[in-house]
């Protein structure tokens, strides 16, 4: 019996031996575990720029049907579509009979007129008859003029030739063309370009001429084009209480094109205040939770803050209350840690 006795308490003392070197040697396990690494940045007053984001299509910034204002017979197209033009040259030469029959009434207006200057001077003709030959004279000169413009038209932009809708020889009767004026050519000046956009109301403080607008094209994601606001439409349309906007878009390297949708983005307002990075923010789920951010305080160890947060500006969020100037806020890693963790802490690297 007393045998028996001694196993038992031989028995129950190794065990309780054992399980006391378990217990040791998961504390110094536990000890010896390393600290979460957490990545994050220090709280710092900053100041952020709030965009806004409208979508249109460019537009030539002038866009000219050329044609004569008189019908007649086309004699000479001298572009094709594709050909760039500048100011003052040559486009089309209209049949010239009725120009001819023009210079002819003009030189012998000219002649009668002053031919009867120094008559009337001696006495020999009347004043009347001096001033019916100075106006058939200064009619013939009008009308020479306006021929003469509607004969050879010229280009009144430096630009390109897009469309052409009569060939030589062809009759011009200077009616509606497919573009919906009169005309046997199209010129559109493709430097600058313009693009129309709507913008709300609200933003009419905000907007102001010569300001700096950034542009994208779809067909070229990867540029970006520098622009200004060109124009601010005086009025509000009452229907939709949006205001139109010009952006002239320098388009000096040729790689834009009427009718490319685009997107352009400018500053609205400048706002200061503890921003930090959209990542480093835990939102709440509904509205009885609230957003929390994790920071890391003096002695390496995280603490879970409630916040208050504000404006989201593209990737950064402002927030109004629960943070201070200079705390250590957690953006990567927050998931694993709890309050009172101890970590290791980086800068947050993008």
């Amino acid at each position: 019996m007393k045998n028996l006795s001694l196993k038992i308490l031989l028995i129950f003392s190794l065990t309780l031996l054992i399980g006391l070197q378990a217990c040791s040697e998961e504390e110094v396990a536990e000890e010896r575990q390393d600290p979460i690494v957490v990545e994050g940045i220090e709280a710092v007053v900053s100041e952020q720029s709030r965009f806004v984001t409208y979508s249109g299509t460019l537009e030539p910034w002038k866009q000219m049907n050329v044609g004569s204002s008189n019908p007649g017979r086309i004699d000479r197209i001298f572009v094709q579509e594709g050909d760039h033009v500048q100011v003052g040259d040559p486009l089309i030469q209209m049949e010239d009979n009725q120009l001819r029959q023009a210079r002819i009434n003009y030189e012998t207006t000219k002649r009668e007129y002053e031919r009867l200057v120094p008559l009337h001077e001696q006495g020999a003709v009347t004043r009347q008859q001096l001033e019916m030959a100075q106006t058939e004279y200064e009619n013939a000169e009008i009308n020479l003029g306006v021929l003469e413009d509607n004969t050879q038209l010229r280009s009144k932009v430096d630009g390109i030739v897009t469309e052409k809708w009569f060939e030589e020889g062809e009759l011009y009767s200077a009616s509606p063309s497919e573009a919906g004026s009169p005309g046997i050519i199209q010129v559109m000046q493709l430097n600058p370009l313009k693009l129309m956009v709507n913008v709300n109301e609200s933003m009419l403080r905000f907007i102001n001429e010569g300001q700096p607008v950034s542009l994208t094209v779809d067909a070229l994601p990867d540029m970006e084009f520098d622009s200004e606001i060109n124009r601010v439409f005086p009025t509000i349309n009452p229907q939709n209480r949006s205001f139109r906007v010009e952006v002239l878009v320098d388009n000096t390297e040729g790689n834009l094109r009427p009718g490319m949708f685009s997107r352009a983005s400018l500053e609205t307002q400048k706002i200061e205040g503890l921003f930090v990075p959209r990542e480093a923010l835990i939102r709440g789920t509904s509205a009885n939770t609230q957003d929390v951010i994790f920071l890391i305080d003096d002695e390496n160890q995280a603490v879970r803050q409630v916040v208050s947060v504000g404006v989201f500006l593209d990737q950064m969020v402002l927030i109004e209350s629960g943070l201070e100037s200079n705390q250590f806020v957690v953006i990567k890693g927050k998931q694993r840690l709890e309050s009172g963790m101890k970590v290791e802490r980086e800068t947050y690297r993008e």
